[in-house]
C-alpha cells in the first residue's frame, strides 16, 4: 500500500464494464473466453461425444451450474456498447478499446455460448446427466438471441438451427414421459422470437432474409398454441392500445414481432408483402383470436415505407389506400365499405411522406396532383415530404410541371423565412434544399415544351444567383441533359456547350464555389453535337472532346473524367 502522502500510481485499466451485470460481469472478453476454454477443457471429457473420451462420470451440480453462469455471461455480451470507467485514463493503444471489446464480444458470444450449451445437453443425452441439472428454456433464448445479435453474416442462421435442435430434442425425448430426458424444455414463444428478430435484424436485406424472418413469425404463431400461456383477453374500446410484453418473456406473437418483419419487406420495397401482413393484424386483432397483434402507428408507416420504395405502378393508390384509411377513422370508400373496430391511428409525417414516395415512383397521371394534396394536408411538412411532391411533378412529364414544382419552391421559401435554412425554426414549412432546387430543374427539363431547357437554366441561374444554394454536377448535367435531348439543333448544342464552359471558369475559381465537369457532363455536350444533324456536329463533339483531355492532363477536370468513346455523329 502506499504509504500517507505518496502519491497513488494510476495502473492502466484493461477490463471493462459492460451493461452486462451478474456472474463475470466485470471480466474483459479475453478473461472470459480464457475462462470459458478452461471450462470446457476440463469437461469435455466426461459426457462423451464426437470428438470425446467417453467415461462413467457425470458433470456435478457445481460444474453445470458453473456452465450455465459462463453461458449467460456470453449471452449478455451481445446487449448494447461498453462502457469505460468514469474518470479512466486515455489508453497507450496497445489495449482494446471499449468499444472493440464489445464487438468482440458480440462475434464470440454465440459460438462459445452455444459450445456450452452442447456440453450440458450432451451430458444428458448420454444417460450421465445430473438428474436435477437440465438445459433449461432460459439457456436456450440465452444462446439463441446470442447468436442472433452477433451481428455476423452467420448469426441468424446460427440461431435457427438452434431454435430447430431444441424443437428436436423436445418431440424426441418428450414423446415418452418415463424417459427421463422428458425434462428438456419445450420450445418456448420467446425463444422463436429471439430468432426472428436475427433476421429482421440482419443488415443488408435481401429477399431470403425477408422469408426466414416470416417462416418464423409463423412458427411462433403455432408455438404459441402449442406452449404459450393463455392468449390475452381482447379489451374492447375504440382505441383500445396493442398489448406488449414490456421486456418480459414473449409469451404470444406481439405487435413489434409483425412490425420486424414489415419492416423487412419495406426495405426491398415489397409493399405487397408488408400490406398483407398488415392485414393479417387487422383480422387477428379484430377476430379475438391475437388481440396482442393489434396494429399500431409503426405497423401502418412500415406499410407505407415499403409501398413508397416499390416500383410497382399501382405502389401510390395502394398506399392512398392505406393513408386514406387511417386519416378516415377506419372506413374507406364512398358508403364505408371496410369499417374497422378499432380506430387506427392518426397518420404523422413520416406517413404522408412515405405515401408521397409512393406516387412519385409510380408514374401515375393523378400522382402529382394527389402528392401536393397531401401536403397540405400536413401543418408542419418537412424537406422530405416537400422534395415528394417536387420529384413527383419532376417525374410526371407534364406540360405544367416545372410550374407546378416552383411554386412549391416558392411557397417554401415565402413560409420558411426567406429560403434561409438557418430562420427554419420560424416557419412553418422547411427551407429549400439541393434536391428541391435538383427536382425543379428537372421538372423543368422534363416538362413537354420546347421552352422546357431554357427554364431549366432559368432555375439554375437562379440558384446561382441567390447564393443560398450551392448546385452540383447534377445541377449542371440536367440542364445539359435537357438541351441534347430537346432536338433543337446546333443552337442547342452551342447552348449546352457555353453552359459547360460556365462550369469551367466557375471551378477554377474557389470562391465561386462551383463543382466542376465531370464525364457526364463532356459527354452530354459531346452527344448534344454528335447528334444535331448539322454539318458543325463532328468538329465540334472532337473540340469538346480535346477540351476534357487538356483539362485532365493539366490535373483540372473533376471527378471521372476520364475520356470515353462517344457516339459516331448522325450526320448525313
Amino acid at each position: 500500500a502506499a504509504s500517507k502522502g505518496e502519491a497513488k500510481t494510476k495502473v492502466p485499466r484493461h477490463r471493462f464494464r459492460s451493461k452486462a451485470h451478474g456472474a463475470y460481469a466485470d471480466h474483459s472478453v479475453a478473461d472470459l473466453k480464457a475462462a470459458t476454454d478452461a471450462f470446457l477443457a476440463e469437461n469435455r471429457g466426461k459426457s462423451g461425444g464426437a470428438g470425446r473420451t467417453t467415461t462413467t462420470k457425470m458433470m456435478t451440480s457445481s460444474q453445470l451450474h458453473e456452465a450455465g453462469r459462463l453461458l449467460h455471461a456470453w449471452a449478455k455480451r451481445v446487449r448494447g456498447p461498453a462502457e469505460t470507467e468514469e474518470g479512466e485514463e486515455a489508453r497507450d493503444g496497445t489495449a482494446p478499446s471499449a468499444e472493440d471489446d464489445t464487438d468482440e464480444g458480440r462475434r464470440m458470444a454465440g459460438p462459445l455460448s452455444e459450445s456450452l450449451l452442447r456440453l450440458i445437453v450432451d451430458d444428458q443425452l448420454n444417460g450421465l446427466g445430473n438428474p436435477e441439472a437440465r438445459p433449461t428454456a432460459d439457456m436456450y433464448d440465452a444462446v439463441i438471441n446470442a447468436h442472433a445479435k452477433s451481428g455476423t453474416r452467420h448469426g441468424p442462421r446460427r440461431a435457427t438451427a438452434v431454435l430447430d435442435r431444441m424443437e428436436e430434442l423436445y418431440q424426441f425425448y418428450c414423446e415418452d414421459v418415463d424417459d427421463p430426458m422428458c425434462g428438456h424444455p419445450a420450445p418456448e414463444p420467446r425463444c422463436y422470437a429471439s430468432a426472428m428478430d436475427g433476421w429482421a435484424r440482419k443488415r443488408p436485406v435481401d429477399r431470403r432474409t425477408a422469408e426466414e424472418a416470416e417462416k418464423l413469425l409463423d412458427r411462433l404463431g403455432r408455438a404459441v398454441v402449442l406452449f404459450g400461456g393463455p392468449l390475452e383477453e381482447c379489451s374492447s374500446g375504440v382505441d383500445a392500445a396493442p398489448s406488449s410484453s414490456e421486456g418480459g418473456p414473449t409469451r404470444q406473437r406481439e405487435t413489434k414481432h409483425f412490425n420486424a418483419v414489415m419492416n423487412a419487406w419495406a426495405e426491398l420495397g415489397r409493399g405487397d408483402r408488408a400490406e398483407g401482413l398488415l392485414w393479417r393484424m387487422v383480422v387477428l386483432s379484430e377476430s379475438g383470436a391475437e388481440c396482442a397483434v393489434r396494429p399500431d402507428l409503426r405497423s401502418y408507416n412500415a406499410a407505407l415505407k415499403a409501398w413508397g420504395r416499390s416500383d410497382a405502378r399501382e405502389a401510390g393508390r395502394s398506399a392512398d389506400r392505406i393513408l386514406r384509411l387511417m386519416e378516415n377513422g377506419g372506413t374507406r370508400g364512398k358508403n364505408g365499405t371496410i369499417a374497422l373496430s378499432v380506430r387506427p391511428p392518426r397518420p404523422d409525417a413520416i406517413s404522408y411522406t412515405c405515401c408521397n414516395d409512393a406516387w412519385a415512383k409510380s408514374g401515375d397521371k393523378d400522382a402529382a396532383p394527389r402528392a401536393e394534396e397531401l401536403l397540405g394536408h400536413m401543418s408542419r411538412p418537412d424537406v422530405w415530404a416537400c422534395n415528394a411532391v417536387a420529384n413527383a411533378w419532376a417525374a410526371s412529364g407534364r406540360s405544367d410541371a416545372g410550374e407546378r414544382a416552383e411554386a412549391l419552391l416558392e411557397k417554401m421559401i415565402a413560409k420558411s423565412g426567406g429560403g434561409n435554412a438557418r430562420k427554419t425554426k420560424n416557419g412553418s414549412w422547411p427551407a429549400p434544399d439541393l434536391v428541391t432546387y435538383n427536382s425543379v430543374i428537372k421538372a423543368h427539363a422534363n416538362a413537354k415544351g420546347n421552352d422546357g431547357p431554357a427554364r431549366a437554366e432559368a432555375a439554375l441561374d437562379r440558384m446561382l444567383n441567390e447564393g443560398v444554394v450551392i448546385p452540383d454536377a447534377i445541377s449542371f448535367n440536367t440542364v445539359l441533359s435537357a438541351y441534347a435531348k430537346s432536338g433543337g439543333g446546333a443552337d442547342a448544342a452551342r447552348r449546352a456547350e457555353a453552359l459547360l464552359e460556365k462550369m469551367e471558369r466557375g471551378s477554377s475559381h474557389p470562391d465561386a464555389g462551383l463543382p466542376p465537369p465531370d464525364r457526364v457532363s463532356y459527354n452530354i455536350v459531346m452527344a448534344a453535337w454528335a447528334n444535331c444533324g448539322d454539318a458543325q456536329a463532328a468538329p465540334g463533339a472532337e473540340a469538346v472532346f480535346r477540351r476534357m483531355t487538356e483539362r485532365r492532363e493539366g490535373g483540372e477536370a473533376g471527378r471521372d473524367s476520364t475520356p470515353v468513346a462517344v457516339v459516331e455523329p448522325d450526320v448525313a
